[in-house]
């Protein structure tokens, strides 16, 4: 069997769309060639591509109008520590407004809800819930006390010597914010709850009170 042509660069490292590929140049015989999965419609998968979820996510929310990568694929992206059930299935979460459809596709896990401008960014080209409203989102399948070490890392003040960064992800005041907005968000009393914990642990000293427990809840990973 002929050997097909490479497909120009990024496409044959990482998940691409098949209009992503016509207008590179690519010709729909290469396209339909089996050396590609069609993982979902108008979506396709080099043999060997980047495992990097937010690589496999980006597509899906090219070729779904007014979405955003959430729930347990952008915990993911965002490093959160703890166990968040589902988060390591191979579907990926999307969500959209709810006055659209919910998304439905073949390997996506589609949401729809209320969403403000300030709670959705970009990352590497994918757009995603950011860090607090995935917390939000998260709340309903997580415990009090795995949502409470999501809020630490949230609130914590970086080390400057070892992070990026030199401001908190989020304050105190942001977070209760994102409750305030949407009251009666399956896990909203959870997350009230680890919020006040964590304002708890963020302001005292070396986390008294709390060290035993952030360790064995594995936050070790303090990104």
């Amino acid at each position: 069997m002929k050997t097909p042509r490479p497909l120009p660069t990024p496409l044959g490292l990482a998940p691409f769309t098949f209009q992503e590929a016509l207008d590179a140049g690519v010709s729909r015989r290469r396209l339909k060639h089996r050396s590609l999965d069609v993982p979902s419609r108008g979506i396709r998968l080099p043999l060997e591509p980047s495992s990097a979820v937010n690589l496999r996510a980006r597509p899906l929310t090219v070729v779904t109008q007014f979405s955003a990568v959430s729930h347990a694929t952008a915990f993911l992206i965002w490093d959160f520590p703890g166990y968040l059930p589902g988060s390591r299935a191979p579907e990926i979460h999307i969500s959209r407004p709810d006055t659209m459809a919910i998304p439905r596709r073949r390997g996506v896990i589609g949401h729809v809800g209320q969403f403000f401008d300030d709670e959705i960014t970009r990352l590497d080209g994918v757009l995603v819930t950011t860090r607090t409203r995935t917390w939000l989102d998260c709340a309903r399948k997580m415990s009090v006390d795995e949502l409470t070490v999501m809020a630490y890392r949230l609130l914590r003040h970086p080390r400057p010597a070892f992070e990026n960064r030199s401001e908190p992800y989020a304050s105190p005041e942001e977070l209760a914010k994102m409750l305030d907005r949407h009251k009666g968000t399956p896990g909203i009393r959870k997350a009230r709850l680890a919020l006040e914990q964590a304002r708890i642990g963020a302001d005292s000293a070396p986390r008294r009170g709390f060290g035993s427990r952030w360790g064995a809840l594995g936050c070790r990973n303090r990104n």
